[in-house]
């Protein structure tokens, strides 16, 4: 398996975006959330939406899904007077997969686009395969229903926490995590804070790290104000965990 990073932030500015990670195995793909600058996160990763068949959306925030109308349009505007691109399939709990749908028909409800958009309402606990990539979704515990997921292929596992505290729930299905991504927005300072939002802190990744015995951590959803302090991150979550820490920029490549 492939792992691009597209965006990496908590936030979109100049230079970053907010959450979205694809991973790829052979022909198969799938790409978690789906924030507001997505297409030029795109752009500057040199990839092309059109390229994309299969999209998870993990919960209903602005910066994991606000920019789902624009990436189906412009999944269409790369491939005009050419080949269409494939249907794409969009998984994701009821409320937020409602959403997903609301915004693309409102957004675009002159445009009958040359390929299907298929809507596939999961709960988490379920699995789905979108391909070679097998797909198992577990609850995470944030402030609105929100999906953690853990996506094999090859013999290989990927864990994504999404938006979360500590998530005694994954913890079992994360063990030996080839990659884990995990949420690591703020310093242990700040944990007055991270409990009432339901975000992690780095020390809290480092932790579940450890926990799950994870062959490498990447932490994502930093806050704009630490980037550039990655430092203080890392070294919070190393205090748990032993080995390799990384925070990284958008567009970073990781083969699993």
């Amino acid at each position: 398996m492939i792992l691009t990073v597209i965006g990496s932030c908590a936030n979109q500015i100049s230079n970053r975006e907010g959450v979205s990670l694809l991973i790829e195995s052979g022909c198969d793909n799938l790409l978690i959330d789906c924030g507001p600058g997505i297409v030029a996160a795109f752009g500057r990763c040199c990839r092309r939406t059109s390229e994309i068949n299969n999209v998870l959306l993990t919960h209903v925030h602005a910066d994991h899904m606000a920019g789902f109308p624009y990436f189906v349009w412009n999944r269409n505007f790369e491939c005009m007077g050419s080949t269409p691109p494939d249907d794409l399939h969009v998984y994701g709990e009821n409320e937020t997969v409602s959403l997903a749908k609301h915004m693309l028909e409102h957004c675009y409800p002159e445009l009958i686009f040359p390929f299907k958009v298929i809507y596939h309402e999961i709960q988490a606990g379920d699995f789905f395969s979108s391909g070679i990539l097998d797909i198992e979704t577990i609850c995470a515990n944030h402030v609105v229903p929100c999906i953690s997921a853990v996506v094999k292929g090859k013999g290989r596992r990927l864990v994504y926490t999404s938006d979360t505290l500590y998530n005694e729930q994954l913890v079992d299905k994360a063990q030996n995590a080839d990659i884990l991504v995990h949420e690591g927005m703020m310093p242990k300072s700040m944990d007055a804070l991270a409990n009432k939002v339901k975000h992690s802190t780095s020390f809290l990744a480092g932790k579940f790290a450890y926990d799950v015995n994870a062959k490498q951590l990447l932490m994502v959803h930093i806050a704009p104000s630490l980037l550039g302090k990655e430092n203080v991150l890392i070294e919070e979550a190393a205090l748990n965990y032993q080995g390799f820490i990384s925070i990284p920029y958008d567009g970073s490549v990781y083969r699993i």
